[in-house]
């Protein structure tokens, strides 16, 4: 029943974010998708709902898309992924656990902080900024914050923004699928049909009650609570992950 209850809240949380602001699926279903089913499976269903979720929002978006930051960001974001599943292979499943929450909350606090900054980036900062979202897509289903930081503090178009990242998680979420295949360490989801079937009713209703509210919330008052839910989980998989490793030590 609690897991259910997780993975409802994830997929619901997840879908309202990522149809509101652009992003959000990854940032705020990780955390909760990793409370509930560990690293590895919980890694592996924000990864698969992420490409799911992005094929269908590309179709309707693709003529707001700006291909080139689409391109400058996906090609290094291809390497970063390899990396990523190369982590997932080397280090144990709690430590993993808690690098995962500690990513989040590292990389919302950084997007956070680069938009009260002056200073803006230039063009070449989108390859670090792919090949981290890369990596930390691949090892924690983490993707957004590094290429949230980029556009925040390059001060990117919000529409523009949205739009653009619907393709680039898209191929984002393949290329981390593809890697851990590459390492040995791809894993399809093991979920009750039950369980399933709560992500997919989840889903649903996140869709139906966003384009309710699409055009009565505005993109800051949806971002500050996605930036909320996504810090209320990891800190949870956080502490989750400190107390198993300290139940292993002691």
């Amino acid at each position: 029943m609690e897991s259910a209850v997780l993975i409802a809240v994830a997929v619901f949380a997840g879908t309202i974010a990522q149809y509101l602001t652009g992003m959000g699926f990854s940032l705020v279903g990780a955390p909760l998708l990793v409370l509930a089913l560990g690293p590895e499976q919980g890694v592996a269903l924000v990864n698969l709902g992420a490409l799911l979720f992005t094929v269908v929002a590309t179709f309707f978006v693709s003529k707001g898309v700006d291909w080139r930051l689409f391109r400058d960001l996906a090609i290094p974001c291809a390497v970063g992924s390899l990396a990523g599943a190369l982590l997932v292979v080397a280090v144990p499943a709690a430590p993993l656990q808690v690098a995962i929450a500690g990513t989040v909350i590292a990389g919302l606090l950084l997007a956070l902080g680069a938009a009260r900054t002056p200073w803006s980036p230039p063009t070449w900062a989108r390859i670090p900024a792919g090949f981290a979202s890369g990596a930390m897509g691949s090892a924690a289903g983490v993707g957004g914050p590094a290429v949230a930081a980029y556009a925040v503090s390059a001060r990117i178009e919000h529409s523009v923004f949205a739009a653009t990242l619907q393709p680039y998680f898209l191929v984002a979420a393949t290329f981390a699928i593809g890697a851990r295949a590459v390492v040995g360490a791809a894993i399809i989801p093991e979920l009750d049909p039950a369980l399933w079937m709560t992500a997919f009713v989840a889903a649903i209703a996140g869709v139906a009650l966003s384009s309710a509210l699409r055009h009565r919330v505005s993109k800051r008052v949806a971002r500050q609570g996605m930036i909320a839910l996504a810090l209320a989980g990891a800190a949870a998989a956080l502490i989750q992950g400190v107390v198993e490793i300290s139940g292993h030590t002691s």
